[in-house]
């Protein structure tokens, strides 16, 4: 016989929310890396930018308040992302 799978506490669920959003927020930074090479052809202004997005996005996690239970989606739809640079 299968024994019952205890639910989660709280803690638990508000952990497991924040690591799918840091792994949403981790894919944003990975695909912004190319704004940090030398090499990138935008302006200091521009770098500038992206360096202030960037760091914005590494912050998020720190600035949410999650409800254990609410679900990744409802908990991501309410999230104010950094606006990305033009």
């Amino acid at each position: 016989m299968d024994e019952p799978v205890p639910s989660l506490t709280d803690e638990q669920k508000r952990d497991r929310l924040l690591n799918m959003i840091r792994s949403d927020r981790n894919k944003r930074l990975t695909e912004t890396d190319w704004s940090q090479f030398a090499d990138n052809g935008l302006s200091s202004e521009k770098k500038t930018e992206w360096v202030t997005y960037r760091q914005a996005l590494r912050d998020l996690p720190s600035t949410l308040t999650i409800n254990p239970n609410g679900t990744y989606v409802s908990t991501c739809n309410s999230i104010t992302w950094p606006t990305h640079p033009q």
